[in-house]
């Protein structure tokens, strides 16, 4: 069964926003159709003033995909193809070359970009040497969108879309879905599962940033000398959740601040009102 899980980054976690399941051979359409109702069912369900800026990897570098979104106004940050052919200045070669020299940490936009060689999609370009990764990142954004995703903030957003990696081990490691096997309407049902799962997991990152974590966290976290990935943190939100309602001593409390974030959700005031505890640097 593959699996789309689309989300946002959260204190080092990912919400989970929605899930698209499908099997192989694709029935109905294909799959990048399928991936385009995937992103245009979560983007109908966000508030009105909410606008997306789609943060996606190599996989989604297709040029009929950057050309649709570009066309309809979306704000996106792919990550290119190496390989890819594109122009820029009269010259065309290959993405990766943009990058030749880039020394670390520093990020550098090109404008005017033609993607592919045969479509000659518009597009900027931005790109950036993380020393922690082995390839650098070749982000391809909305042409002229620099003042709606400035160089250094497209930086930021795709180092926080390398959480939702994070979020799949989560979702192996501590809610059971690895070795999980199904035998009949295998993506429909894994469907329903994961929406279940995904209220949970969503519950417990919640938990854990509430003020009743940020105490826990204050007690028992052991913070590390030296920065990693820009924090001395090594207790997550999901980690304190987890711990919150495992520990006899915290559980009783968990379970009512658990209580009053539900009915906060069912009223339908979202997590934005709920008291969260500040985020810890």
């Amino acid at each position: 069964v593959e699996v789309l899980h689309l989300g946002t980054p959260y204190r080092g976690r990912v919400l989970p926003l929605g899930f698209r399941t499908w099997t192989y051979p694709v029935t109905k359409g294909s799959q990048p159709h399928l991936e385009r109702i995937a992103l245009a069912d979560v983007a109908t369900g966000l508030p009105a003033a909410v606008r997306p800026v789609w943060v996606l990897d190599r996989g989604y570098a297709r040029v009929r995909l950057i050309q649709e979104l570009t066309q309809v106004g979306e704000l996106f940050i792919i990550r290119g193809l190496a390989t890819v052919g594109v122009g820029q200045g009269g010259r065309w070669r290959r993405l990766r070359a943009l990058a030749a020299g880039l020394p670390p940490r520093v990020a550098v936009r090109f404008t005017h970009v033609l993607y592919h060689r045969t479509r000659q999609q518009p597009v900027d370009v931005v790109c950036y040497r993380d020393p922690d990764f082995h390839e650098p990142w070749l982000l391809v954004l909305p042409p002229d969108s620099e003042r709606l995703l400035p160089t250094g903030e497209a930086v930021q957003c795709y180092r926080a879309r390398m959480q939702i990696e994070q979020g799949h081990r989560d979702w192996k490691t501590h809610l059971g879905v690895r070795g999980l096997r199904l035998k009949v309407r295998q993506a429909d049902r894994l469907a329903r599962l994961l929406t279940a799962f995904a209220i949970a997991y969503a519950l417990v990152l919640l938990l854990g940033a509430s003020r009743v974590g940020h105490t826990l966290r204050a007690q028992i976290e052991i913070r590390r000398a030296r920065p990693r990935h820009g924090t001395t943190r090594t207790l997550s939100v999901l980690t304190l959740g987890c711990a919150l309602l495992a520990t006899p001593r915290h559980a009783p409390r968990a379970w009512r601040t658990l209580l009053r974030l539900l009915r906060t959700l069912s009223s339908g005031a979202g997590i934005l009102s709920f008291r969260l505890a500040p985020q810890p640097p």
